[in-house]
């Protein structure tokens, strides 16, 4: 059993020599050399906010794993539960995702989750935590295959913008915390 916590940074700048760049579906005022990746470890440069426009739906962001293993990298069934900040003046987006075994460039190669269930981000001023579960199947890695997030946001006639925070960490705030997908996997052979 176990698992760990791949937190989504954005604030990579340089520390992995591989993967796609720029933040999609735009870069949104960020820095151009920020690659999205998912990370067993916190940003060390702080979070980061991408707004994704009104304008254009269906919206996509990835992020894709840092993984460094032994070939090959056996991925048990496991339950992935989603903790991503969120929030807009609008109670008209929604949220869902799916987990892909990829190359390391990020093209996807197999599912390793079904699409997840349907969220509505609530209209707020302050960023909440959206918590949404989802069930994988096992799968390997071998060479430098790495974990692809894919974050789906759709708006239904919203004409406000949508925030996606990596980590909000303000002092007095008490929904403060980090954007992450927690992993648990499931014990292998009879049980």
């Amino acid at each position: 059993n176990g698992g760990l916590p791949l937190f989504l940074n954005y604030s990579i700048y340089g520390e992995i020599p591989w993967g796609p760049s720029g933040i999609s579906p735009s870069t949104n005022g960020a820095d151009l050399g920020y690659i999205p990746a998912m990370q067993t470890t916190t940003t060390t440069t702080g979070g980061r906010e991408v707004y994704y426009q009104w304008t254009s739906s269906p919206q996509t962001q990835t992020f894709i794993s840092t993984l460094t293993y032994s070939d090959p990298l056996h991925i048990p069934v496991g339950a992935y539960t989603l903790n991503l900040y969120t929030r807009s003046d609008s109670s008209l987006w929604t949220v869902q995702y799916q987990i892909w075994k990829c190359t390391v460039s990020g093209t996807k190669i197999s599912a390793i989750t079904p699409l997840s269930s349907t969220v509505s981000i609530n209209a707020t001023n302050l960023p909440n935590a959206l918590i949404i579960p989802n069930v994988g199947s096992a799968t390997t890695l071998i060479g430098a295959q790495q974990i692809l997030l894919e974050l789906i946001f759709e708006t239904n006639g919203a004409q406000e913008d949508l925030y996606v925070y990596s980590e909000y960490t303000i002092s007095d705030n008490p929904n403060n915390g980090y954007s992450f997908l927690q992993t648990t996997f499931m014990a292998e052979g009879q049980t």
